[in-house]
Formats: structure tokens, sequence, C-alpha cells
């Protein structure tokens, strides 16, 4: 190679090692400035939210599993709502959500150790990690697939099932990579590929697992401080049916409310030891909230509200005959509705089947922050998590912000 050519390359090389330096200073500062611009509106917010009067406001919870009560948790702990105010329907007293372990990954559990850190008696077992040996490992041709998956686009997925995309190395559906994914996000074959694909980005770091015993004993810890905080946790009781309002007649979500709450409670009669049942009707006012955990229990609220409304996804793909909530066939994205549907005004979801931009929809982490970002939108609290297209705009305009230094240097260097 010619001097002149050598010397050529070595000027790009160090133009382009230049931009990529400029590229992220000047990245940082923005950073450390959008940052302090967030501290000082944090700030603001707060303030704002400690100062609000709730008055006769009220907030009923649908379901008692961990999401539910991460709702109730974030009500009081965010939004300075009182507990008095606060209404928690379940209808098993011992029921926890999905039965089985729990899971949390390192990377993506600040919600979850946020919500519990400050639980008394919670203890230090609750935040350990432990490391696990593999088994069988991915073979060279698993990690090219993998590879390739991780780098596609999630829209491009979302018609796809996992055994369509590993058709030709079926040998990863041997590995224990595999074997993590059945049993913790409850995955098949056949399941959403887009879903595995966010599995995999929750895989990154180790786990904490908790078993169902420490699952149990995490929601005891909840319930006792939401019972100090004045909550009304009613056990054995079950939402039958619900009265919805459209501000419109197109069916788009716009002006969407919940107007009526239809309940059922059991009672154990001593004497007799016959059940009895309590039925009540309960008219939301002006500024109450309804926040419903379409994970735990029967589909058939989430059913009816869907028929008349597309914003909340398609239960169909989740809902068999008997009304109870599980994966029945490779389901899209958008199946599950937002945690908080668009034009709703009253209503929130949380839980496994409600949509978040980012997230394993199994993961513990998940539910917790559902319930945060329902009860954020709902009470307009200012808390807001950047999503997705966000996050991938920003780091558009970083990258052509490089470019941009790399081309004026090399022109300047001819």
């Amino acid at each position: 190679m010619p001097m002149s050519d050598k010397k050529r390359w070595i000027r790009l090389a160090v133009a382009a090692g230049l931009g990529a330096a400029a590229g992220a200073w000047t990245y940082q500062i923005q950073k450390d400035k959008k940052a302090k611009n967030d501290a000082r509106l944090a700030v603001v917010e707060a303030a704002v939210v400690r100062s609000r009067d709730y008055g006769k406001q009220k907030a009923y919870i649908i379901g008692n599993s961990l999401s539910s009560l991460a709702a109730a948790v974030w009500l009081i702990k965010d939004c300075h709502f009182p507990g008095s105010s606060i209404m928690v329907y379940g209808e098993n007293e011992e029921a926890c959500g999905n039965a089985g372990l729990l899971v949390v990954s390192r990377e993506n559990c600040e919600d979850f150790l946020e919500l519990c850190g400050k639980l008394p008696g919670s203890g230090e077992k609750v935040f350990t990690f432990p490391k696990t040996e593999g088994g069988e490992r991915l073979g060279c041709a698993d990690l090219p697939a993998l590879w390739r998956l991780l780098c596609t686009e999630e829209e491009r997925l979302d018609v796809l099932s996992v055994e369509d995309w590993f058709s030709g190395t079926p040998h990863i559906f041997e590995t224990d990579l595999w074997q993590l994914c059945q049993c913790v996000f409850g995955l098949k074959k056949d399941s959403n590929l887009a879903e595995f694909r966010r599995s995999l980005w929750e895989l990154k770091g180790p786990f904490l697992f908790l078993s169902p015993e420490e699952r149990q004993e995490l929601i005891r810890l909840l319930k006792q401080y939401l019972r100090r905080k004045g909550v009304l946790l009613l056990e054995n009781t079950q939402v039958t049916d619900l009265e919805l309002e459209n501000g419109n007649d197109n069916g788009s979500g716009t002006g969407l409310a919940v107007k009526k709450l239809y309940v059922k409670r059991r009672l154990q009669e001593e004497e007799t030891d016959r059940e009895a049942f309590v039925f009540e009707k309960i008219d939301l006012r002006s500024g109450d909230v309804c926040i419903m955990d379409n994970g735990s229990g029967s589909g058939k609220l989430w059913k009816k509200a869907a028929d008349l409304h597309i914003a909340l996804g398609e239960p169909e793909a989740f809902v068999g005959e008997e009304d109870k909530l599980q994966p029945l066939r490779p389901h899209h994205f958008t199946d599950r509705p937002k945690t908080v549907p668009t034009g709703s005004r009253n209503l929130g979801f949380v839980g496994a089947f409600s949509r978040l931009e980012e997230g394993c929809c199994l993961t513990g982490n998940y539910a917790v922050a559902s319930a945060r970002s329902a009860v954020d939108e709902l009470m307009h609290a200012g808390r807001r998590a950047a999503g997705t297209e966000e996050k991938r705009q920003s780091r558009i305009r970083k990258w052509i912000t490089v470019y941009k230094v790399v081309c004026s240097l090399y022109r300047a260097d001819l």
C-alpha cells in the first residue's frame, strides 16, 4: 500500500475516533442536562402531588394478586392517596396471583426492589440473586439464530412462532436456555416469537427466584403494610360485572369510563355452617378510579369490556371456555390492553395480561411496573418511563451527531 494511502487511512481512523469521542461527549452533556431538568421537575411534581386534596375520591382495585396489591402501594407512596379510600376486592384470601416461582431479573428490577425495599420484615433473603450452573449448552448453530433474533425489529416477529424461527436449529429446544424459558416465562414452541425475544432480554443477568412459600410471605407483608395504611382488603369478594360508558359511539375507546361495579361477597354463617352471599352495586363518582388485574381469576369482565371497546385488546387469545385466563394461541403484542387504554378516563389494567412497552410479561418486575404505570397515568403523578420509541430516536440522534462530526473532520482533512 502506498504511503499516501496509509496516511489517508490513519487520518480517517483518527477522525472517526475523534468523532466518536465528540459524539459521546455531546451525548453525556445532554444526558446530564436532562437529568438535572428531570430532577428539578420531579421536585416540583412531588410537591404538587403532596399538596393534593383528594376529598371523597376513591380507588377500586379488582383482584388481590401481586400486581393489584402493588397498585395500592403505589397509590399511597407515589400519589399520597389516603389508604382509607382504597378498596381491594379479592376472591380468595390465600390467593397471590399465578402459582409457582416468581422471577425478577437483576437488570430490570428497579420497581420491584423499590416496592419491597421499604417493607418491614422483608429481610435480605428476598434480594439474593443465586447463580446456577448450566446444563445442555447452546450449539454453534444456535448462537447465530439467537443473534439474528435479537437484532431483528420486534414488529417483524409478531406473526411468527418460536418454532418457525428455529426450524433449522431444533437443537435449541433441548438446551437449558429453553428449559428456563419454559419454566419461568411459560413459553412453548408455538408461543409468539416477539414474546420470546423479550424473554431473552430478561436473561441478561442473574435472577431472583422466590418459591411459592416466599411469594406468599411477600404478599403477606404487602397486605400487612396496606392494612396499617387503612386500605380496605375485602376477601372472599368477587366483582361479577361492571358498567362502562363510552364518550362516543364509534368504539374507539375515547372517553371510556367505568360507571358501576357489581360485587358479590361470600359470608359464612357460623351457626348453620352454610354460605350466604351479599350483593352490592357501587356507583363510581367523578374522579374515582378502577384498576383491574385482568390476569387473576376470571376473564369475564375483560371479555365484556373488550366487546364494547377495541382499545381493550383481544381477550380471545387468552380466555378459555371457563373464562380462565391463560395463553390459548400465539398472540400478538397488541392483544393485551395498555395499562391505561387510549381514551380511558378512570380504567386501568395491571398484571401479566396488560401491556407495557418494555419487559417480559411473566416476570415479577413486570407485575409491579405495570401497576406503577397504571397508577401514574390514571392519577397524573408525573412519573413517566421513557418508551421504546423515545429511546430508539435518542440513539438515532446520537449516531447522526457522530456521523456528522466524522464527515466534517474527514472533509477538512481532504
